[in-house]
């Protein structure tokens, strides 16, 4: 079993057997040239950068090949969970969602 600090280390994950890292803090770590430069060597790789990720930069990440998915903080701020404001939580959801062209209805 792994600890999530060494599978959060990109591709130092990829030795103990996986194949997606999380890049975190993305914004910090060069963004998504740093994460282009690390699939570079890593292509089988898949990289969810974390930090610094909005609403406003996600689509840049999502446009490489070797990011599936992104993770931000804005869509559930501590706030808004301490507040109950779950409409506000699942409709930034749902921005996100659409933004990355994946809003389309599963239920």
């Amino acid at each position: 079993m792994a600890r999530r600090r060494d599978c959060d280390r990109g591709p130092a994950s990829q030795t103990i057997g996986n194949s997606h890292g999380e890049v975190r803090p993305a914004d910090r770590l060069g963004g998504i040239a740093a994460i282009a430069a690390l699939a570079a060597p890593f292509s089988d790789m898949s990289f969810v950068p974390s930090g610094g990720v909005s609403a406003g930069n996600m689509s840049e990440y999502l446009a490489h090949g070797s990011v599936p998915a992104v993770s931000g903080s804005w869509m559930v701020a501590r706030k808004l969970v301490v507040d109950r404001k779950f409409d506000r939580i699942e409709a930034l959801s749902r921005e996100a969602m659409s933004l990355s062209g994946a809003d389309r209805n599963d239920g």
